[in-house]
């Protein structure tokens, strides 16, 4: 079983995967809508003995799919120097911080914003 969720209240999301991992959580996303139009993943996770496999693949997908799905323009990250490759072979792009999102976006240091591409 994987999950991702969301801490905006009212709006938890549980995902249960036709994964073979089903009998195990194996992976987190924790997302949060940080304004109106903008998701921000503050974390993901996935567990040592799974890496490599598309756990993290398939939760960033499924958040991107959410997203569209709901309308919200953008979907956000901090990522730490060692994810930055991994956020980008996932459509995410170096990027400044929008002005309209500066006050809402939580920030990190020895971070890199990206942003998912349109």
């Amino acid at each position: 079983m994987l999950f991702f969720g969301t801490r905006a209240r009212n709006t938890n999301f549980e995902a249960t995967l036709n994964h073979p991992f089903a009998a195990q959580v194996v992976g987190g996303l924790v997302f949060r809508r940080a304004a109106a139009d903008c998701f921000e993943v503050s974390f993901l996770c996935v567990a040592a003995s799974h890496g490599g496999v598309g756990v993290g693949s398939t939760l960033v997908d499924k958040l991107a799919a959410l997203a569209r799905r709901r309308r919200v323009a953008r979907v956000v990250t901090h990522a730490d120097e060692a994810a930055v490759s991994f956020w980008a072979e996932h459509g995410f792009a170096k990027a400044p911080v929008p002005k309209t999102l500066d006050k809402w976006i939580n920030h990190y240091s020895a971070s890199t914003f990206m942003a998912l591409a349109p």
